[in-house]
Parts: C-alpha cells; structure tokens; sequence
C-alpha cells in the first residue's frame, strides 16, 4: 500500500484497524517501527489510523470489548508515529461474502434491533462515557482522537460538535467527510467547515468500491464530493494545525 501511494503521488496514507490490514493485536512494536521506516525510506507519512469501534451497545461486556480494542489501537497508533485514530461512535459493522467482498445490511439489522428498546438519549450517554475514557488514552498516549461524522447515532458534524464539546479534551477533535453530509449542498459544507473551526483535524472520504466484471475496482455512485476544493484547502489547514500541537 505504501509503494502505491507513493507510485500515485499521495504524501500520507492511513492505516485500517483491523485484519489484514493493521490489526492491533497483530503488529508487534518493533514491526510498527519497521512499517514506520519503510514509509519514511518512500517519504510517505502514516497520518492516522482508522477505529471501526463502537460505544453505543446496550450490552456493557461489548462497550468494555470496544475500550480495548480502541485502547490498543491508540497504543499502534503511537507505535507508528501517527498523530490521529479515526474513532466512530457507532459502527454496525460488516459481514464478509464467502465468495468475496461484504455487504452492511445484516450488521445493520442486527444494531436496530438491539438498540430497539432503548432511547437515542440513553445510547448518546453510553457513547459520551466510553469516549471519555477513549480521549484519556489518547491523551496517554500523546496522539488526538478525530471522531467522524458517520451514522448511526451521529446524524451530522454537529452532533460530532456537541460530543466533543461535552467532553472538553484537548484530546478529542472531528474527522470530517463532506460525503456523509447529505441534505448540504456545497455552500452549506463551506458554511459547516467555517463553523467547525480548529476542531477540524482531519478530512475523509466516504468512497464506496466494487469490482466490476472486468475486474477492475471503481467508485460507486459516482456524484462529485461537495465544495471539494474547498475541503482540499481545508484538510491541510487541519493537517497544519494538529502538527502544531502534536
């Protein structure tokens, strides 16, 4: 992946928290420095490192699961000289295809019907207390926490605003993907970015992929990205910044 990113022209790469990619159990730390100097020896930078984790569950033995999943990613993601773990509040999750690739819609089923019976009140408390303890292993650690405008239980950058905000860490930020935020046009996306401000310390795309028959892999749904120049701008505004106080 590292030798593709630089053979395209990217400058940062993140790494997925899970297998095969960058599973934190997997990696010892003398193969995260390893991983850490093949980059630098392409002059590519591993920037952040991305959580599919989930705070939301009513069963407490999962949301305890989630901590150490997340504490151990925080962990790799020092161990890799990464500034940033790309947390969610909430993620369904996937089911792998035995013949390939995967599909959302049984993750998805599964999380409505546990989250039936109980108040999107109750759910945001559980999600605030396991991102209290999150942000203070980040802050452990030495590395920022972005947490992204994804669904379910975050259904747009302000909500991502208000979490952040009830935390008050200076180890708490926001990822943000102009992709998931539907109902804006591109003037609502600038307006949003102004409004997010400093909080804003990195950008994602929310790009969805499949294999054709000829085997290449593509974009689907291919509607441009919103006010895309302008996100541009503003990620390496947000990079700038979290260098500054990393």
């Amino acid at each position: 992946m590292i030798q593709r990113a630089k053979e395209y022209g990217y400058q940062e790469v993140e790494i997925d928290g899970k297998r095969p990619h960058g599973n934190p159990r997997g990696p010892s730390r003398e193969a995260c420095r390893r991983l850490r100097r093949l980059a630098g020896d392409q002059g590519i930078e591993i920037d952040a490192v991305a959580a599919g984790s989930d705070l939301s569950s009513a069963i407490p033995e999962h949301r305890e699961c989630q901590l150490v999943y997340l504490r151990e990613l925080i962990k790799m993601t020092a161990e890799l000289s990464a500034r940033t773990p790309r947390v969610l509040l909430a993620w369904p999750g996937v089911t792998l295809r035995p013949e390939g690739g995967a599909r959302y819609d049984i993750a998805q089923a599964v999380w409505r019907e546990a989250h039936r019976e109980f108040s999107e009140e109750q759910t945001w408390e559980w999600c605030r207390q396991g991102m209290i303890e999150a942000a203070r292993f980040a802050g452990e650690h030495g590395v920022t926490l972005a947490l992204e405008n994804h669904a379910p239980v975050i259904t747009g950058y302000r909500d991502c605003m208000r979490m952040i905000r009830a935390l008050g860490s200076p180890h708490l930020k926001m990822c943000f993907d102009a992709r998931l935020e539907r109902k804006l046009d591109a003037a609502a996306i600038e307006k949003a970015l102004i409004e997010v401000g400093p909080l804003h310390v990195l950008s994602h795309f929310g790009g969805e992929y499949d294999k054709g028959d000829d085997g290449v892999i593509r974009v689907t749904g291919g509607e441009p990205c919103p006010a895309a120049e302008s996100m541009k701008a503003v990620s390496a505004e947000a990079r700038r910044r979290l260098r500054q106080t990393t």
